[in-house]
C-alpha cells in the first residue's frame, strides 16, 4: 500500500497505512512494519514496542550515489530509550540492485523496548556553491534515480522470525517515554522556534547533554543549536559545537553531541533555537537518525540526583527593567542617558543584525561613558544566534559599571528591523533593540535617567552643530567671531585610500578661502569599518565670518551604513565649539 502522508510539506513524517491497519486489527503479522511505494522527500516512520528480546527479519532496499558512495534513500531502526541506532542500511554492506539501488536482507537481535523504524527517500538536497573557498549561494539539487522504476522498489519491511501475537505492538506515533533521569527536554524543535528551561542544582553534579542541531560551516556556525548559561553571570557553561559533536546521520550538516559535564551548585538556563528551515517541522535534506530528538535533552546521573534538581523560573520583571530601547524599526537611532551613584552590575540584553559581507553589525547597541569611550558593545564574541535568519544575534550578559554618567544607544540601518523583516525574524522580535535590567535592588539615588542630547548642549557654546548627517546631503552653517578665538572641531566622516567621501571644511566669508579641511592625513580611525574617520582638534581663527560645510555621498552615512558603523555614529557630521581657555 502507498504510504499515507500526514502533511504535504516536504520532509514531514508519514505513517504507513499498512502499519495502521495492523494496529486497528490488533493482530500480529509476519510483516509488522511495511513501508513501500514511498513519497519522495518525506520521512516515513512506524513505531513499535517489543515486549521481550526478539530476532527481527529486516528487508530494506534504498539507493545511493555511485560516485560518492553515500545513500540518499535508506532505512534504519532507532531505540527510543537509548536514542541509539540499532540497525541501518549501509552502502558497503548492501548488495547492488537496479540502477543506484542498494538492498540488505538479514536478521538482527533487538532487546525489549520501544523503537521507531524510519525510511528516508530524500532525492533533493541543498548544495552550497563556493567560489575561492567562500559560499556565495545555495541551490536545490535533485538526485537522478536512474530509471522511474528504481524508486518504486524502495521499501523497509520488518518481520518476526517466529510469529507471536503478544510479542510486538505497533504504535500510532513515536511515544514520549518516561525517563526519571531526564530533567530538561527541549525536543522536538520546529522552524523559527525557541525553547528554554531553567533548573537549579543544589550541589555539584554531573549531567549528560544530548543535543542535535544543524551546523552549516565554520563561518556560519550552528544555525540550529542549544546552550546552557549560568543564570547569575549570563556566561555560557556549555554550547553546541564545533568541538563536541559528530555526524548525526543523514545530511552532513546534521550533528549530535552527547557528553557528560560537571556543573557547580547554582541556577542555570538551557535554551535551544532554530532558523527558518530544516527541522522536525520539515527537512530540506536527509534528516538525522533521531529526527524526533532534534533539540536538546539533559539527564542527571541517576534517578536520585534528578529528584534533587529543582525548576528555576527566570523572569524579566518589569520592575527590574531600567532602560528599554526596543521594537525599533528601520533607520532609527535611540539613546538614553543614566547616572550610577555606585558600582552596579547590570544585565544587558541586546538583539541585533550581523552582516556576513561586511563582518560588522548593521543593527546594534552599545553603552558608553557620557562624552567618552564605549564600555560595552554588541559583538560576534559576546553574542549568539537569536533564532530565525542566521544574521539575527543576541547578547545576554552581566556588565559591571562603576559610578558615573553613561549613555546607552541603539541604531538600525534601512532594512531588517522590527515590523520590517527582510528575512526570518528572531525568536523574540519585540525585544529588537537593547534592554538594561537591574540584578539587585537599586535605591532612588542609585540610578537616575537623563536626556543625553540636553546634557550635551548644556554648557557648550556651539558655533556649528551639523550631526546625524544622512546620505546625499550638503549642509552649510555660518558663524561670526568678534575676536581671535580658539575653536574645537569634531568631525566624523568617510574616507579611504587618501580620498574623503563624507567630510567637512571651513571657509572664510567673503572670499571662500579654506581655513580648515577634513583629510585622511589629519583624521584617525573612528571605530567600525576602516573607512570611518574622525577629526578632533583645535584651531585658532581670526575675527570674522566663516561658513562650515559638510557633504555626504550616496551611501554609508548616519543610519544608512553599508559597513560597520563608527563608535560614535551620532557624531557623523561636523561640530564646532569654543574651546575652553
Amino acid at each position: 500500500m502507498k504510504a499515507a502522508t500526514k502533511a504535504s510539506r516536504p520532509g514531514r513524517v508519514a505513517t504507513t497505512a499498512a502499519a495502521l491497519l495492523l494496529l486497528a486489527s490488533g493482530a500480529a503479522a509476519a510483516d509488522f512494519v511495511h513501508i513501500e511505494k514511498v513519497d519522495l522527500d518525506v520521512l516515513h516512520a512506524v513505531s513499535f514496542r517489543l515486549r521481550q528480546p526478539l530476532t527481527v527479519q529486516v528487508d530494506c532496499e534504498g539507493a545511493g550515489d555511485p560516485e560518492h558512495g553515500d545513500l540518499y534513500a535508506y532505512g534504519w531502526i532507532l531505540n527510543l530509550q537509548t536514542r541509539e541506532v540499532e540497525w541501518r542500511l549501509q552502502a558497503d554492506e548492501a548488495s547492488v540492485g537496479p540502477g543506484a539501488n542498494r538492498r540488505w536482507n538479514g536478521s538482527i537481535a533487538l532487546p525489549a523496548g520501544t523503537f521507531t523504524a524510519y525510511f528516508a527517500p530524500f532525492t533533493q538536497h541543498y548544495r552550497s556553491v563556493r567560489v575561492l573557498g567562500k559560499e556565495w549561494f545555495r541551490i536545490w539539487i535533485k538526485r537522478d534515480t536512474k530509471t522511474p522504476r528504481d524508486s518504486k522498489r524502495w521499501h523497509l519491511r520488518l518481520a518476526l522470525a517466529e510469529a507471536d501475537d503478544d510479542a510486538v505492538e505497533v504504535l500510532r506515533e513515536p511515544p514520549r517515554l518516561a525517563d526519571p533521569r531526564r530533567f530538561v527536554d527541549l525536543t522536538p524543535m520546529d522552524d523559527n522556534a525557541f525553547k528554554s528551561r531553567g533548573f537549579r542544582l543544589p550541589e555539584r553534579m554531573q549531567i549528560t547533554v544530548y543535543c542535535q542541531g544543524e551546523y552549516a560551516d565554520a563561518e556560519r556556525g550552528a544555525v540550529d543549536g542549544g546552550w546552557i548559561i549560568d543564570a547569575e553571570t549570563r556566561k555560557p557553561v556549555w554550547e553546541f559545537g564545533p568541538d563536541n559533536f559528530e555526524d548525526a546521520g543523514g545530511d552532513t550538516k546534521n550533528k549530535v553531541s552527547r557528553e557528560t559535564i560537571t556543573l557547580p551548585a547554582g541556577a542555570y538556563v538551557a535554551a535551544y533555537s532554530t532558523d527558518d528551515s530544516h527541522s522536525q517541522a520539515g527537512w530540506n535534506a536527509p534528516p538525522p537518525f533521531d529526527p524526533d530528538g532534534w533539540g536538546m535533552i539533559l539527564w542527571a546521573a541517576s534517578d536520585a540526583q534528578a529528584r534533587k534538581i529543582s525548576v528555576y523560573e527566570e523572569t524579566d520583571d518589569v520592575s527590574r527593567t531600567l532602560v528599554s530601547l526596543v521594537r525599533l524599526g528601520d533607520g532609527v537611532f535611540a539613546s538614553q542617558g543614566f547616572t550610577l551613584r555606585r558600582a552596579t552590575r547590570l544585565r544587558v540584553y541586546c538583539l541585533g543584525e550581523y552582516d556576513d559581507n561586511t563582518r560588522g553589525f548593521a543593527d546594534a547597541g552599545q553603552i558608553e561613558k557620557f562624552g567618552g569611550d564605549a564600555v560595552w558593545s554588541l559583538s560576534p564574541a559576546n553574542s549568539r544566534h537569536a533564532g530565525g535568519a542566521r544574521k539575527n544575534r543576541v547578547a545576554d550578559e552581566i556588565v559591571q559599571l562603576g559610578p558615573g554618567d553613561y549613555v546607552v544607544s541603539y541604531s538600525t540601518d534601512n532594512s531588517h528591523a522590527y515590523g520590517a523583516w527582510n528575512a526570518a525574524p528572531p525568536r523574540e522580535p519585540r525585544r529588537w533593540g537593547i534592554t538594561l535590567l537591574a540584578t539587585t535592588d537599586l535605591g532612588p539615588d542609585d540610578f537616575k535617567l537623563f536626556d543625553p542630547d540636553e546634557r550635551s548642549e548644556a554648557g557648550k557654546d556651539y558655533l556649528v552643530r551639523m550631526v546625524r548627517m544622512r546620505s546625499n546631503k550638503h549642509e552649510r552653517a555660518r558663524f561670526t567671531l568678534t575676536a581671535p578665538t580658539r575653536v574645537r572641531v569634531i568631525a566624523v566622516g568617510e574616507g579611504l585610500y587618501n580620498e574623503m567621501y563624507d567630510y567637512g571644511w571651513i571657509e572664510a566669508v567673503p572670499g571662500g578661502t579654506w581655513v580648515w579641511e577634513m583629510t585622511m592625513r589629519n583624521t584617525r580611525h573612528a571605530g567600525g569599518a576602516d573607512k570611518n574617520r574622525r577629526f578632533d582638534g583645535t584651531l585658532m581663527l581670526d575675527a570674522g565670518t566663516y561658513e562650515a560645510h559638510f557633504v555626504t555621498d550616496d551611501s554609508h552615512a548616519w543610519n544608512d551604513w553599508n559597513q560597520a558603523r563608527p563608535k560614535d555614529p551620532d557624531a557623523w557630521g561636523l561640530s564646532i565649539v569654543v574651546a575652553p581657555r
